[in-house]
């Protein structure tokens, strides 16, 4: 499941006037769906993938989401990853987070990218998905 196209965490809800809660809040909820209340054939938890791109503005959150134990146990999560941001690694370039064309944070791509590696090389989490890649 991709989440990008959920507004960031504390993004103003014009309808509503109230604030969003953001896209891992959704994945929590899922999490206990899938996982703790729908089994597969009543033997074992569901199990899913869920998806942020590299520059949705919650990013950061969603990279160390699992970093504690138990935390969205029925659930894989991947880092949706751009050309854009690997040419921006390599050239050792600033990166936007950005939703609905509105620029949130600039931080270095190579930070976003070390985060990544760490947090993986800590608990096996997130993965990574080349969505240009796929795409093409």
């Amino acid at each position: 499941m991709n989440f990008s196209r959920l507004p960031p965490k504390g993004d103003l809800i014009d309808s509503t006037g109230t604030k969003a809660s953001g896209p891992i809040s959704f994945i929590g909820i899922f999490d206990y769906t899938i996982g703790d209340i729908i089994w597969q054939g009543g033997i074992r938890p569901g199990a899913n993938m869920g998806i942020l791109r590299i520059d949705h503005p919650d990013i950061e959150t969603f990279i160390t989401a699992k970093n504690k134990e138990g935390v969205l146990k029925n659930f894989n999560l991947s880092v949706g990853i751009t050309d854009a941001f690997m040419k921006a690694v390599e050239n050792k370039e600033n990166f936007d987070l950005v939703f609905n064309k509105k620029v949130y944070k600039t931080l270095p791509a190579q930070m976003l990218w070390k985060k990544i590696v760490k947090s993986a090389w800590k608990n096996g989490e997130p993965g990574i998905v080349f969505l240009d890649t796929i795409n093409r």
